[in-house]
């Protein structure tokens, strides 16, 4: 009894292109675009990988952060303006500058994590990356200096272990042998 409005199909290729236009102008590249196809009437969603994301969030960082941390200074001014008003006193005393911002990024995926460890075992098998390198690598943010003390931690903590196991190992054997000679 009803007819449809439109062609579905038509409708869907324009929004495509719309989408594609603007995906381009965004500067995502098409190897990041995932689609989750399905009929015009249950709907069509285009995901982004999560390294096109992580790409994306790392263009933009400086942007957001220049805005962010101008946000913030002109937020504790306004402060320390408003409570000399208010108070007739001394302002807050907040800081108008100074600032740091750091952006949690897009955590890895499991089998990102694997791969990358993956890939740092085979750098160290090679002879191509260094324990300390590698360390940075897996906590970003770990300076040198950071690396190395902590590496250095874990070879302490390490050699402490082995000595314990071998002390345990050497007194079961002797009272392995103990119980060797006692047995008729």
């Amino acid at each position: 009894q009803f007819d449809s409005g439109g062609d579905a199909a038509a409708l869907l290729g324009v929004i495509q292109s719309i989408e594609q236009s603007h995906v381009a102008h965004a500067g995502v590249p098409s190897s990041d675009i995932m689609r989750s196809t399905g009929s015009p009437q249950s709907g069509y969603a285009l995901m982004l990988s999560r390294a096109g994301q992580r790409e994306m969030q790392r263009r933009n960082e400086p942007q957001l952060r220049r805005m962010d941390l101008e946000t913030i200074n002109k937020s504790a001014a306004l402060l320390n303006r408003w409570s000399e008003r208010e108070t007739r006193a001394a302002s807050f005393g907040m800081p108008e500058s100074g600032y740091f911002i750091a952006y949690e990024g897009i955590p890895l995926t499991i089998d990102e994590r694997e791969a990358n460890r993956d890939d740092a075992v085979a750098r160290l098998d090679a002879g191509l990356a260094s324990r300390v390198g590698v360390y940075m690598e897996i906590y970003p943010g770990t300076t040198e200096e950071q690396a190395l003390d902590a590496l250095v931690k874990i070879a302490k903590q390490e050699a402490a272990l082995t000595a314990a196991t071998q002390a345990a190992d050497a007194v079961a054997i002797e009272e392995a042998e103990e119980v060797i000679q006692e047995t008729p």
